[in-house]
């Protein structure tokens, strides 16, 4: 999944929504992840050098391949509603 961090950027440019605090950080790890494993890193380690779980991150890769910035955004909602 090479080259996932600009089709990050595209989509986030493409939205028109602006996503919520959660919802950014969930794509800026994805992000951060995806750099990391262009530099050769395992996910495990670039997780652990981005401060999440690679439970975390294959979940959060997940929703956005399927759904898109939006789905993030909407399961970031969700968690946070959660959170009470």
């Amino acid at each position: 999944m090479i080259g996932m961090p600009g089709v990050l950027r595209q989509v986030a440019k493409m939205d028109a929504l602006q996503p919520s605090e959660e919802a950014r950080r969930r794509l800026e790890l994805l992000e951060r992840v995806e750099y990391a494993r262009s530099r050769g890193m395992s996910v495990v380690d670039a997780c652990r050098v981005a401060g999440s779980s690679p439970a975390s991150y294959y979940r959060y890769r997940k929703v956005l391949e399927r759904f898109g910035a939006a789905g993030v955004r909407a399961e970031a909602a969700a968690a946070m509603a959660c959170a009470c």
